[in-house]
């Protein structure tokens, strides 16, 4: 029973930067309204880019997270390693692992970008200087870094889909392969 507000309403095209067709401009309009094209639209707070790069969304991201790490750097001596961990995992790596699996093969810049802000998070957490050593830091709160932790989801929503626990959309985009004939690696379940 939703109403279409054309004044709210905008529309993007997704194209590559090396497109033909990306300088042309199209119109659209719904009952005598006209609906403004748009360079990002942010549906349910990830920010797609017309080339889905985005860019604008890690630039959200960090900014979100690193306001969040000020703020616990702010009280971090009133807090123990415990409660300053669930704090930042409450406020800073949920938005982090937030539709993440959209963010798979981004570009090293970015990754690299987004890491920072994990190990920010984790110096934050375990005390340590900016110039100290992460990766035992990492290990010791059992975090993934951020180029696995984009690979790791992937693999979890298709084990959540052949499981039946994903929701119906996902489940229906997954292919079991089921060979013609005999094979030694039928009882796999290969996609």
């Amino acid at each position: 029973m939703l109403k279409f507000n054309s004044e709210k309403t905008e529309f993007i095209i997704f194209s590559s930067k090396k497109s033909p067709g990306r300088n042309v401009t199209p119109s659209l309009s719904w009952h005598l309204r006209d609906i403004n094209i748009s360079s990002y639209v942010r549906p349910l707070a990830v920010i797609f880019d017309s080339a889905l790069l985005f860019a604008k969304h890690i630039d959200y991201i960090i900014e979100s997270c690193n306001f969040y790490i000020r703020i616990i750097g702010r009280i971090r001596q009133f807090l123990s390693k415990k409660a300053c961990e669930r704090l930042v995992v409450a406020l800073v790596k949920t938005r982090l692992d937030y539709c993440n699996s959209l963010l798979n093969g981004l570009s090293q810049t970015h990754v690299l970008r987004l890491q920072r802000i994990q190990n920010t998070a984790a110096r934050l957490i375990c005390r340590i200087k900016k110039f100290e050593h992460i990766p035992t830091s990492l290990l010791s709160l059992h975090w993934l870094p951020v180029v696995l932790r984009l690979r790791f989801k992937l693999p979890c929503i298709v084990f959540l889909a052949l499981r039946g626990v994903a929701p119906l959309y996902l489940q229906e985009l997954i292919c079991i392969y089921r060979p013609t004939h005999s094979l030694s690696s039928e009882s796999k379940n290969l996609l």
